[in-house]
């Protein structure tokens, strides 16, 4: 089952649906949603994030060595790599998974990222795990090439920034509606000390693998 996010937090989720798909884990979301709002509270303490975003593959790849680092082998590499047909047996018997980002609307001013994750069937099919609804869909390489490098020379504008979380649905989601919310009111210091302009990074994707233990 693919997890649905709550409020900007799709890099969080993405990492937590692909580490669901390789384990066949089907367990009751609310343990996840309540680890999801500790690892958003530490990284917004930290600074690496305001209200659940991870711009930049470096604060992505944290994320990942931070939660999975001491039990998955995590790569990055290129877009045009991550279909290397040397890749496709890992993906079929659902040892690894792709994180990667593409952007959701484009305006080279304004262009909003979304982080997905990227999985192989045995039959040979591609599929995406997409948070934003919950939904896990079939996709094709050149599809997914195409919205990753349309955030090419594209920023992200915060003052034009605008959504906030779906109504919560336990006490778990509720820790993360704070932390968001926090994050929000933090807004105008952030567009104060710094640039409110993000440019988006592209060319990479990273690859997370079950580590095997002999």
């Amino acid at each position: 089952m693919t997890l649905q996010q709550l409020g900007p937090t799709c890099g969080f989720y993405a990492m937590a649906n692909g580490w669901r798909y390789i384990h066949q884990d089907e367990s009751n979301r609310a343990g996840v949603d309540e680890r999801i709002g500790a690892w958003l509270k530490t990284y917004q303490e930290q600074e690496k994030t305001l209200v659940g975003e991870l711009f930049g593959d470096d604060v992505c790849e944290q994320l990942l060595r931070d939660v999975l680092g001491a039990t998955h082998v995590i790569d990055k590499v290129s877009i045009d790599a991550l279909f290397d047909p040397k890749w496709h047996r890992a993906f079929e018997m659902k040892k690894q998974f792709a994180l990667l980002s593409v952007a959701t609307t484009w305006n080279p001013a304004h262009t909003v990222s979304h982080w997905l994750v990227l999985v192989r069937e045995p039959s040979g099919g591609w599929y995406v795990l997409d948070s934003n609804d919950g939904k896990k869909k079939r996709t094709w390489p050149f599809w997914m090439k195409r919205r990753h490098y349309r955030q090419r020379d594209t920023t992200f504008d915060w003052r034009k920034y605008e959504r906030f979380p779906k109504r919560p649905r336990s006490e778990a989601h509720r820790t993360i509606e704070r932390a968001v919310r926090n994050g929000v009111a933090q807004l105008p210091k952030h567009l104060t000390d710094h640039s409110p302009l993000v440019f988006h990074e592209v060319g990479d994707a990273f690859l997370v693998q079950k580590m095997v233990h002999y």
